[in-house]
């Protein structure tokens, strides 16, 4: 549930109540869930193009110089994204199209398929460094309600902290507040000027974004818990009270 790469700054035990082993086969798209519900074999639950946070990608760029395959995804990913110091978002037109067709697409529109994920294995490409929106998804929960409430409360708390480690690590690299919400107004026009949100780093995005990675490293845990705030304290108080409680508690709402 939390990403490995993310154990650096944080640290919940899920090992005793979480199956993700079966992702490879996922058996939301078996022939045993109904039509209506089934996922395509062809997507699974990956039509989502996730926010990818600035130290994600530097630590990936890393890893993509002895990792050719990964860096023709980070290349794929880069060029179907808007790029900025933050990281890679969904460009407008993606999210327009999610938005029309709702919630039926999910899991079966081969339109919104992650850039991420390598449909030759039919598995995430980066799933050691998947974002918080993906690493906290579930299909099925065998907790009952009690389990969808951890899902939302640490996939929020997931992605406070990618927020937050993201603008952390632009603030150490020199950048004030006014550039970022130049940057984020620039990032939702219709059309697209990298050269605008990049200014001097543009056309040196790579070379950006491993000292970003570098910067976040230098963050300590005690410092995120002080950044993410009262919000974080909250979720964090929430996950932490799930884990203390008998999973017997919660009951049995779906085969395992």
């Amino acid at each position: 549930m939390i990403p490995d790469f993310y154990r650096r700054w944080l640290y919940f035990d899920f090992e005793e109540r979480w199956e993700t082993r079966r992702c490879a086969e996922c058996e939301q798209a078996s022939a045993a869930i109904p039509l209506p519900e089934r996922f395509s074999r062809e997507t699974k639950c990956c039509t989502y193009f996730p926010f990818l946070p600035n130290f994600t990608l530097g630590n990936l760029i890393e890893q993509g110089k002895k990792n050719a395959s990964l860096k023709l995804r980070l290349v794929h990913g880069f060029s179907h994204g808007r790029v900025t110091p933050l990281g890679v978002f969904p460009p407008p037109e993606y999210e327009s199209r999610r938005g029309q067709w709702g919630s039926e697409a999910f899991g079966r529109r081969l339109e919104l398929l992650c850039p991420f994920f390598q449909r030759t294995h039919g598995l995430c490409s980066i799933w050691n460094e998947r974002p918080g929106v993906c690493s906290s998804y579930i299909c099925r929960s065998t907790y009952g309600e009690r389990g969808q409430e951890l899902k939302r409360a640490l996939e929020a708390y997931l992605n406070l902290f990618e927020w937050t480690l993201a603008h952390e690590t632009l603030w150490r690299l020199g950048y004030t507040q006014d550039d970022i919400r130049l940057m984020e107004r620039l990032r939702a026009e219709v059309v697209w000027r990298p050269e605008k949100v990049w200014g001097e780093w543009f056309e040196r995005e790579e070379e950006f974004f491993t000292k970003a990675f570098h910067a976040a490293r230098e963050v300590q845990s005690v410092e995120i818990d002080e950044l993410m705030g009262e919000e974080g304290a909250r979720l964090k108080a929430k996950i932490r009270d799930f884990l203390a409680t008998p999973a017997a508690s919660y009951g049995r709402v779906l085969p395992p």
